[in-house]
């Protein structure tokens, strides 16, 4: 016996089919956690400045973003590739923590002047 799909239903792990509106078809996240360094006292070369680290979620690879004293250069930076991934996936959703915290990261960048990847 052949079984056929709608093209608007998948099947489930028992091979029924289930509507594809039940799926949790939720946007891909991007997301950002940004580090602050303060300059160690001992060292009169060492500055303050932020790093990140980036990646989609549940993707095994991601990016290391380098270090600057500017926090606007680094968002910067990021929004760089957030606009690389959304030529192929437009409904990227980026959320920005800093020390695990959007609200931190939203109050630092407001500080800082800086624009949060959109």
């Amino acid at each position: 016996m052949v079984r056929y799909v709608r093209a608007d239903r998948e099947l489930d792990d028992e091979g029924e089919p289930v509507d594809v509106a039940l799926l949790d078809e939720s946007p891909p996240v991007y997301d950002v956690e940004v580090r602050r360094y303060e300059p160690d006292p001992q060292d009169p070369q060492d500055v303050a400045g932020w790093s990140a680290e980036g990646g989609v979620r549940d993707a095994s690879v991601g990016t290391d973003f380098e270090f600057t004293a500017s926090l606007a250069e680094l968002l910067g930076w990021v929004q760089e590739e957030v606009d690389a991934l959304r030529q192929r996936r437009a409904e990227l959703r980026v959320v920005c923590t800093l020390d695990g915290s959007e609200a931190e990261m939203q109050a630092v960048a407001q500080e800082e002047g800086a624009a949060l990847p959109r």
